[in-house]
This record gives structure tokens, sequence and C-alpha cells, in this order.
């Protein structure tokens, strides 16, 4: 939580953001992703993704559109959810530092 002050538990001990945590839209960052490479969206994308990671802010219904990836202790689990952390810029709940990871 030092490094995350932001951020709280709830009752069952899962990260939740609170009021001030930094937020990202869903929709805005499936388009950046999705667009053809440009000055322009590499700008837009920087923008977004520059910061600590983000929670996906609430104007988006997300429910029903889950993902989940099951794996075998060691084969890479936690290194996948820091690059889906650091390509998006969505926070995973990821336990490794990001010094740990390979830079993009």
């Amino acid at each position: 939580m030092r490094n995350q002050p932001t951020y709280q538990f709830d009752r069952n001990m899962i990260v939740q953001p609170t009021e001030a945590s930094p937020r990202i839209n869903f929709d805005e960052l499936k388009d950046v992703l999705l667009s053809v490479a440009s000055d322009a969206n590499l700008e837009r994308y920087n923008s977004m993704v520059s910061d600590k990671p983000k929670f996906l802010d609430s104007k988006v219904n997300m429910s029903g559109n889950r993902v989940a990836f099951a794996s075998y202790p060691r084969s890479g689990n936690s290194f996948l959810r820091k690059m889906i952390e650091q390509i998006t810029g969505v926070f995973t709940g990821s336990d490794v530092p990001m010094k740990d990871c390979l830079p993009l």
C-alpha cells in the first residue's frame, strides 16, 4: 500500500480503487490500441499509459467482459500480467515489480 497509496483493500482483501485512484476509459484505450500507428495516436497512447497502472473507470459497463487465464506454477503468469499492465496501463494486481520486467 506504500507504493500505491490511492488503492485500498475491501473486506475480501481485494485491491480496490479509491476516489483518488488514477483511472482509464476502456473504450478510449481500445480505440488507441486498435488504431493505425501514427504520431498522433502514439502521443495519445503515451499520455494514457505513461503514468502508474490505472483502474478501468465505471463509464463502460464491463459486466460479462472478463478474461481469465490459468497457468502452471513458474510458467510466466506474473510476467504476463505485468506485460499486460505495461501495454494497456490497466492494473492487474501483478506482484512483480516493474524493474523485474523487460522494457517494451
